[in-house]
């Protein structure tokens, strides 16, 4: 922008008011700017000025979601599935190489693929009437071959907890597991007056399976509801 002082304005003012006109540009502005970008690059103390605007600034790019760490979390929780149990026979193998020969009339049955869809259908529902046992969808993309089949029914399935398998378990003399514990409760633990060892300590059953088995209560002082 130019600002441009007529004859007009001046002979309408005093001569001794009239403060001294600065004429610039843009271009003389943007000169003066490089000018002093160029003495702060030579300043000793080590100031860089940044230049990029804040919009041209890359911006934090989210972490990557991994379905890693979600299959690691439904693996971990607890054994009481809906699954049946499950005793591979002794001769799983010669069943399913008489059933694989029986439909497809071949031969030969090591890592015989099983890359027809209506074949693989109907080798598997062949194998369910013979055990009584199928194939979970969540593992139907595993079955590739004849073998992967026979690694199937050849892996047992137990139903219970490592914590009740143990009672079947032939154990060390100094290993001792008590399945049946007992938990405190001051209505049927009467021999100290009700009181426990722990008197602040609450008895918190949260498993819908151990609510019926045992029974929990709230050890908190009779003055404490009033707060």
């Amino acid at each position: 922008m130019y600002h441009v002082q007529t004859e007009q304005d001046v002979s309408s003012s005093n001569a001794s008011d009239i403060p001294e006109m600065v004429v610039t540009s843009n271009v003389d502005l943007e000169a003066e700017i490089m000018s002093r970008n160029k003495s702060d690059k030579s300043d000793k103390s080590g100031y860089k000025p940044s230049y990029k605007m804040p919009y041209n600034r890359k911006k934090k790019q989210p972490p990557a979601i991994h379905f890693d760490s979600t299959g690691q979390s439904i693996a971990a929780k607890g054994f009481h599935r809906p699954q049946k149990h499950y005793d591979p026979p002794e001769d799983a193998a010669d069943r399913i190489n008489s059933i694989y020969k029986s439909i497809t009339g071949l031969t030969s049955v090591s890592e015989a693929p099983l890359n027809i869809p209506e074949m693989k259908f109907r080798i598997l529902n062949a194998c369910f009437q013979e055990f009584q046992y199928s194939v979970p969808n969540s593992l139907l993309s595993t079955i590739h071959t004849v073998d992967d089949v026979l690694e199937f029914y050849k892996t047992p399935v137990e139903k219970r907890a490592p914590l009740d398998a143990l009672k079947t378990m032939k154990l060390p003399e100094n290993v001792h597991i008590q399945t049946e514990y007992h938990r405190f409760h001051p209505e049927t633990d009467t021999m100290f007056g009700g009181i426990s060892a722990f008197p602040k300590s609450s008895t918190i059953v949260t498993g819908l399976r151990y609510k019926k088995k045992y029974k929990g209560y709230d050890a908190r002082t009779p003055w404490a509801k009033y707060f």
